[in-house]
């Protein structure tokens, strides 16, 4: 259970925490608006449906698959990526979530048979799936009070992928073919790698541990009865009335002289 003290210091970091949210903290949003852009790519597996087929020479159901093989890694895979935010912290889990879409569809340029295709959807799927994850979880440690905010920009990426990813693709395809467009694209994703590099860790853990002990002395200090808060101080010590100097021997000189006279 946690004491006054540590709650009252949790709320003194909230307060700084609030100050300070306009700082690098924009840059980690606009990097986890792009990090959940990448998601649109998902969306471009109608445009390759036909060139595929005829690839490969594959029926419905097989090229449907390639799809399925992307998207359902791309949901479990958020799990890994929580283990790996957890363990290693969001900027080392975009970094590798971010690589893992770049070797997907750089690898599928290099794709011989629906195998291998199903291989290489996987791959970018996880990528994509720990990705997310990272820039879901890198905000939390930035925004308090705009978080709502924050969050809402960060998932609005996906909405600027869907909608700027398959034009995009359409158009590398009519000019470079199916493979030339997944190779254009990869070296585009390969951006992506850059925004878990700003996905910086922020350190609470100093602040938080002296708020805490100033509050726990402050604390002690409060319930400890009056008489003895002065213990530390020497009682032996001695402030001249004319400098107002600490002394170890008592001011003589200004004494009152005794009155009393001794009796015959």
């Amino acid at each position: 259970m946690a004491t006054a003290s540590t709650l009252q210091a949790r709320r003194q970091v909230t307060r700084v925490s609030k100050q300070s949210e306009c700082g690098w903290g924009i840059v980690v949003v606009i990097a986890a608006h792009v990090g959940m852009a990448s998601s649109g790519i998902l969306r471009c597996s109608g445009i390759l449906y036909l060139p595929w087929m005829n690839e490969f020479d594959l029926s419905a159901k097989e090229t449907a698959a390639i799809q399925s093989f992307m998207s359902s890694p791309a949901g479990f895979a958020v799990l890994i990526g929580g283990v790996l935010s957890n363990r290693f912290g969001c900027r080392f889990t975009g970094i590798l979530g971010g690589f893992l879409m770049w070797l997907g569809l750089f690898c599928t340029y290099w794709v011989n048979d629906i195998v291998q295709l199903y291989a290489t959807a996987a791959i970018i799927g996880i990528g994509m799936g720990i990705l997310v994850n990272a820039a879901s979880v890198i905000i939390t440690f930035y925004f308090i009070k705009r978080f709502n905010v924050a969050n809402a920009v960060t998932y609005a990426g996906r909405g600027t992928g869907m909608i700027a990813i398959p034009p995009l693709f359409q158009l590398l395809l009519d000019s470079y073919g199916w493979r030339g467009a997944f190779l254009v694209t990869s070296a585009i994703m390969a951006n992506v790698i850059l925004c878990g590099v700003l996905f910086r860790p922020r350190q609470f853990g100093l602040a938080l541990n002296t708020t805490e002990s100033t509050t726990s002395s402050q604390e002690e200090l409060r319930q400890q009865p009056s008489g003895e808060k002065d213990n530390g101080s020497d009682d032996d010590d001695y402030t001249d009335g004319r400098t107002g100097e600490v002394t170890d021997e008592p001011d003589t000189s200004t004494a009152v002289p005794d009155c009393r006279t001794k009796s015959g």
